[in-house]
């Protein structure tokens, strides 16, 4: 026998929140193990070059997982992805997609408040992908800035804020970048976003 059911409004609601969960917590465990093998000098990342094509689907993919969550704690997301797919990028795509994801979690986690807006955006030139995530969270205070990168960091606001966070996405974020022959840097304004 076939047996068809519909799912209520209320029940995708608690799956998405398992699910982010979940995802959350696996994002967590891979920073970890990765700040561990960088604590001992092995972490080996593995950049291949791979066509934007294929970074674009995962970006693609990225911007539609997010959309529902953001949707769901009152978060307006907008996306800009704009690469010549028919050009080619050396990238190890596991930890693009977790420098990617840790910022957008970041975001996320900051942007509170009555007035929230989230923006990812992707573009490349001939010789780089360039990635911006923007937020209009609590922002960052000016004597801290200089530490946002370090191991187990955590601004003294987003503490305050929220008791949770580890510390570490913007420490291995920053690693990552590195290691793709990148920079990352941020701007930021407490209390507007970053």
């Amino acid at each position: 026998k076939k047996y068809q059911t519909s799912i209520e409004e209320s029940d995708t609601k608690l799956l998405q929140g398992v699910v982010d969960s979940i995802h959350t917590t696996v994002m967590h465990s891979v920073n970890l193990l990765d700040v561990s093998l960088l604590d001992i000098g092995k972490l080996a990342i593995s950049l291949q070059w791979t066509e934007l094509q294929k970074v674009d689907e995962m970006f693609t993919e990225m911007v539609n997982k997010y959309s529902l969550g953001m949707k769901s704690k009152g978060i307006e997301f907008k996306s800009d992805i704009q690469l010549a797919t028919n050009r080619m990028v050396e990238v190890d795509m596991m930890r693009l997609r977790i420098i990617v994801e840790n910022l957008l979690e970041n975001a996320i986690q900051y942007t509170l408040g009555t007035e929230k807006n989230i923006t990812l955006s992707v573009s490349n030139d001939e010789k780089q992908m360039h990635i911006k995530v923007s937020d209009t969270g609590m922002g960052i205070p000016e004597a801290e800035k200089e530490k946002i990168f370090g191991e187990f960091y955590r601004a003294s606001n987003a503490r305050k804020a929220l008791s949770t966070g580890s510390g570490i996405g913007l420490f291995t974020c920053a690693k990552y970048v590195k290691a793709h022959r990148g920079t990352i840097r941020f701007e930021s304004q407490e209390g507007k976003g970053t």
